[in-house]
């Protein structure tokens, strides 16, 4: 038999073989491990058992100390044979339990080794471990049982491989004919292949037609294929772009009543894909607040055979809301009409854009509308009122002492009483009005389409009405009091910024006048405004003129040998029409204007500097006292231009005293404390000023670092014929010298003044009695003339 190596059916032989071989092997191969995982497995189902029977009574008896018991229970399992070896591990033996079936047995003596842990059965502790080595005879037979199976199956097959093979060979001769017709095969010019076999059969004619056949088919599956890969594409870009995009399409078939939907609309919906889900259903999921409207506009839609484009919420099966924007346009062919449309998930845009209302309109603490937000609906409102002649009212409300509050409880007991509050004022309201927090515990009210101020005043009764008595906020029963202004549209103003203005001036008014009261403004209240205004304007132009602030000295007297100890500097203003100016005249606008702070700098700056030419004209002793104000304090510059000025003017430090009020000392008492160890740290001396009038704690008195206490002189005053007075002076003198402060009287004004405090043995005195504050040149006149009188 002729047979060339390359030909089809010598390769068709080898490959018969080589397979088959390959198939043999690889049959023994997984035949073998499958019949050995198998009967391992089996073997080790028998050594779970053994181990489950065994180990609960092994840990019993291991956890009472039986040992006894293990032994009986070990050597009763030994009875089987296939079971080699048992060992007990557990920190309440003293050393391993070894029990076997010869003494020549190892762990390594079989490869069926298996552990379990003991557990207390008491505790469901571990207390231990079991070692089962069984043996692995049966499973040597069976695996010995197997080869000879699997070489007699190889004999067998090898042998019809033979046959087959064989059979092959005679049966492809006609091939080798084919294969030499096809060597010759040109593709530039193809012809028929032309093979001549001695017997006519179907080779020849399906090897010529599947030749043509297959040439066809590769052409055309080559085309197509082409085709698919770019419609795929093509669809996956638009899968990805609806996906990133959160938009998918629909088609509604009114004539059919039939509904396609995109893959994304599925996700939209919450759906799994290709769920059933007919119209009805598809508009079921529109927010009940927006059905109508939506369903309106695609039915107009549908009529007219217009375009839409509509914004709602949906509600979904799995319970989330949410927002979504369809543009859609109606097709409508002979009798087929059709709505197409893209929907697009627009809820986290919209969350955004409500976070961002939020943001810009509302108060985050007490979710009411913020300022912005109160001028757009009074805007609102003033528009209204003037289209229908009526009126409305603006309240500005402030909590009284609220400050108090933050300082003493913490600022989380005020931002609860905050919105307690806010609470209680929007259920005293009208559906239409609006109340705002604009910022710390001021609050707005606006009331729309009133006829007169009484109805304003209807509202700030039951205000103050709702306020009485004690309100459980948090762990604390609190007293809540407030001042309130009421501005009235057109009459109190005819634009935002200045009703809200007039409004904040009344409620000012209120808390001067005794505070949990509310004041109407009113034209003697513009004129206080205009008066306010016109001294700030002043009192800036004297800025520029450092002529305009004066000094004025006022000395103290020590009452142990009536010598001048210092004296306190106090401001006057040069006005240029008014002449002098006393400080109650200007020094609330210029605190209210936040003027103080560069007034203040001027007056530290002369004073200073005065300090310097006293102790230069040999007034080596005297110290001069400084006022400061609640706005200086929060000045961050104060200390820096304090010690600036004393190197400036190279003065002692130690003659410089501070004066601060009792009333500012306790309003901000962590603030104060910071700024009080400052000054002292330069070595000035403080001061309270006014002791007696405010509402100082004697505990936080203590921690400040002060040297003096100024006894108010209201009390010094009536004293010589009140003796409620003179008890309280003469506690307060006690009080501060057990304290280890020094003690200075305001309001001296007469002899028996001056002997009562010497005797109650007052440290220094000042007042009319020796001399009004005077100025620069008259002060050293004093100091020259006094002790030699």
């Amino acid at each position: 038999m002729n047979i060339k190596f390359s030909s089809i059916s010598f390769k068709t032989i080898i490959m018969l073989i080589l397979t088959s071989s390959i198939f043999i092997l690889l049959g023994y191969v997984i035949a073998k491990n499958i019949f050995s995982k198998n009967y391992e497995s089996i073997i080790y189902e028998k050594i779970d058992i053994v181990l489950s029977s065994i180990s609960p009574q092994i840990a019993l008896n291991l956890s009472y100390g039986f040992d006894n018991s293990i032994d009986e229970i070990s050597v009763e399992q030994l009875k089987n044979t296939n079971i080699l070896l048992i060992k007990i591990d557990s920190d309440k033996l003293l050393k391993p339990l070894i029990y076997k079936q010869h003494n020549d047995i190892t762990l390594k003596s079989s490869k069926f080794l298996s552990h379990k842990d003991l557990i207390d059965p008491s505790t469901s502790n571990i207390i231990g471990e079991l070692t089962l080595l069984y043996s692995s005879d049966s499973y040597d037979k069976q695996m010995k049982k197997f080869h000879q199976m699997a070489l007699l199956g190889g004999l067998l097959f090898s042998i019809s491989i033979l046959f087959i093979s064989y059979f092959l060979l005679n049966s492809l001769k006609p091939l080798r004919k084919l294969a030499n017709a096809m060597n010759k095969f040109d593709p530039s010019s193809p012809k028929k292949l032309n093979i001549m076999v001695n017997s006519k059969d179907e080779i020849g004619s399906i090897i010529n037609s599947a030749n043509i056949m297959i040439e066809n088919l590769i052409s055309f599956l080559e085309h197509s294929s082409s085709l698919t890969d770019e419609l795929s594409k093509q669809q996956q870009h638009l899968k990805e772009a609806q996906r990133i995009a959160s938009a998918g399409s629909w088609e509604y078939n009114i004539v059919t009543n039939e509904l396609i939907l995109s893959d994304e609309i599925y996700r939209i919906l919450g759906m799994k894909k290709n769920s059933k889900i007919d119209w009805e259903d598809f508009l079921n999921f529109i927010a009940k607040d927006d059905y109508e409207q939506t369903v309106s506009t695609i039915t107009k839609s549908i009529e007219n055979g217009s375009i839409f484009n509509i914004k709602y919420k949906m509600n979904l099966i799995n319970g989330k809301t949410i927002y979504v924007s369809t543009k859609g346009k109606v097709r409508k062919k002979h009798s087929n009409i059709r709505l197409t449309a893209v929907t697009v998930d627009v809820t986290k845009d919209t969350q955004n854009e409500q976070t961002i209302e939020k943001l810009a309109y509302y108060d985050s603490l007490t979710n009411l509308p913020n300022r912005l937000l109160f001028k757009d609906r009074t805007k609102t409102a003033m528009i209204n009122a003037k289209n229908h002649n009526s009126k409305i009212a603006i309240m500005f409300l402030d909590l009284d002492n609220f400050k108090i509050v933050n300082d003493t409880l913490g600022h989380s007991v005020g931002d609860k009483l905050l919105i307690y509050v806010s609470k209680l004022l929007e259920n005293l309201l009208r559906e239409n009005d609006t109340i705002s927090r604009v910022g710390g515990d001021e609050f707005t009210i606006l009331l729309t389409d009133i006829q007169s101020e009484e109805e304003s005043k209807v509202i700030a009764n039951k205000i103050f009405d709702a306020l009485q008595g004690e309100h459980q906020i948090g762990n604390y029963k609190l007293l809540i009091s407030t001042s309130l202004g009421i501005a009235i549209y057109p009459d109190s103003g005819k634009d935002i910024d200045t009703l809200i203005r007039n409004a904040d001036t009344a409620m000012y008014e209120a808390k001067k006048a005794n505070k949990n009261n509310y004041k109407i403004f009113n034209d003697k209240m513009h004129e206080k405004i205009n008066h306010f205004v016109m001294i700030e304007q002043d009192l800036r132009q004297s800025l520029n003129n450092e002529n305009a602030i004066e000094i004025f000295y006022q000395p103290k007297i020590k009452s142990i040998d009536n010598t001048i100890s210092g004296c306190e500097a106090l401001i006057r203003w040069r006005h240029p029409e008014k002449g002098l100016v006393y400080p109650d005249d200007f020094i609330q606008v210029a605190e209210e204007s936040g003027l103080i702070i560069p007034i203040g700098n001027i007056v530290i700056e002369k004073a200073i500097r005065d300090l310097g030419e006293f102790h230069s004209g040999g007034f080596n002793d005297l110290k001069v006292a400084i006022n400061l104000s609640a706005k200086q304090f929060t000045d961050d510059s104060l200390i820096d231009t304090i010690r600036r000025t004393i190197l400036k003017y190279n003065v002692d430090p130690s003659y410089l005293e501070f004066e601060i009020t009792e009333s500012l000392s306790m309003q901000n008492i962590s603030k104060t404390l910071e700024v009080l160890n400052h000054l002292k740290t330069i070595g000035v001396s403080i001061a309270i000023d006014d002791f007696g009038t405010g509402y100082s704690s004697l505990s936080y008195l203590k921690q400040f670092p002060v040297n003096t206490l100024k006894i108010d002189k209201s009390f010094v005053l009536d004293m010589t014929f009140d003796n409620d007075d003179k008890s309280i002076v003469n506690t307060i003198i006690n009080m501060a010298h057990t304290l280890n402060f020094t003690t200075v009287a305001e309001g001296v004004e007469t002899l028996e003044h001056a002997n009562i405090l010497t005797q109650m043995k007052c440290d220094e005195l000042q007042g009319f009695y020796y001399s009004k504050a005077v100025a620069k040149h008259e002060f050293i006149n004093f100091l020259q003339t006094y002790n030699s009188n």
